[in-house]
């Protein structure tokens, strides 16, 4: 097997477009530790494994059925996410910022919530320069719902820490 073949059939696209590794894939299990981004066909699989449909519709019309969602409860989805929190602390601005863009692009709501909070998390590790890539996701399918925490908690730290912003 070449290495296109192989590098082809350990790794899938999103619905992003972002190709990722699968699973159980050679690039899983190398001593290469495994990005944000690396990890997200992981989360799509326990977002959908917890998913609900009755949840899901009362969700996405409080939402005024503007997105997609699965129906996961917050406390189920930050349990979900937490590897994906620990992994954040080894990753650079700009794979955050990848992972949360990617994030962006898929349907269902509740990408969008864990990207925020893995940049919440991370709020502090962010640069001035990284502040037109976080506008993009405040314009970018939003409502309060991802506004209001990246405004305040990611925005508001990136202000707090860089005075010359406000």
């Amino acid at each position: 097997v070449s290495e296109a073949t192989a590098w082809t059939v350990s790794h899938r696209p999103l619905r992003s477009g972002a190709i990722v590794p699968l699973r159980n894939s050679p690039a899983k299990t190398g001593a290469v530790a495994l990005t944000l981004l690396d990890r997200l066909p992981e989360l799509r699989d326990d977002l959908e494994a917890a998913s609900d449909p009755d949840p899901a519709k009362q969700m996405a019309a409080y939402l005024r059925d503007q997105f997609a969602v699965f129906g996961v409860a917050t406390p189920e989805r930050r349990s979900i996410q937490k590897p994906l929190l620990v992994a954040s602390t080894a990753s650079s601005q700009a794979e955050l910022l990848d992972f949360a863009e990617t994030c962006w692009a898929e349907d269902e709501r509740e990408f969008q919530y864990v990207a925020v909070d893995v940049l919440r998390k991370r709020a502090g590790t962010l640069e001035p320069d990284d502040l037109s890539r976080v506008r993009g996701l405040i314009v970018e399918r939003s409502w309060w719902d991802t506004v209001d925490p990246l405004a305040i908690h990611v925005v508001g730290a990136l202000v707090r820490a860089n005075p010359e912003l406000s």
